[in-house]
């Protein structure tokens, strides 16, 4: 949608519905309130073009990195349920893969490491892991931030 110019998209609610960002019950954060979380902190405003042609299980998407002139962050979902597939990182970066261990899972992993609120009630640090330049393989059922901060993008100032 940000691709054809829409500007506002609302679908979640914090809590009280199905589908809200915070259970209403436990006051935890559900799966999509992760993925919220990193987009609201990696991704930008300015929509570009990443360059790689989507499929019927792989979606990537660029836009220009928040807060990091220059930067940019490509988020690929990987559909598909048993395959996995490759894109190619064109420089070095930050790797934030969202999965779980179920398709229905209320675990969210990020790369490998459970998302729980800390002790205290507050969120955990969102540690990126180092991703290099090449072929990066993104597992079936995966949400992947990579964050590119040294890009250089003259769009994104």
């Amino acid at each position: 949608m940000a691709q054809k110019n829409v500007q506002t998209v609302i679908v979640n609610t914090l809590a009280s519905s199905d589908y809200g960002l915070i259970d209403e019950d436990t006051h935890l954060p559900r799966p999509n309130y992760w993925a919220a979380l990193l987009w609201k902190r990696l991704m930008g405003t300015k929509v570009l073009d990443p360059g790689i042609t989507a499929n019927a299980s792989l979606r990537v998407y660029a836009q220009c990195m928040k807060d990091v002139p220059g930067g940019v962050t490509l988020i690929a979902l990987n559909i598909d349920q048993n395959s996995e597939h490759t894109v190619e990182v064109p420089l070095s970066g930050m790797l934030y893969s969202l999965s779980a261990p179920e398709l229905l899972s209320k675990i969210v992993l990020l790369n490998g490491t459970p998302l729980e609120l800390t002790s205290d009630g507050s969120i955990p640090k969102l540690a990126g892991k180092p991703v290099m330049p090449g072929e990066l393989s993104l597992p079936p059922r995966t949400i992947t931030f990579i964050a590119l901060p040294h890009a250089k993008n003259s769009g994104c100032r």
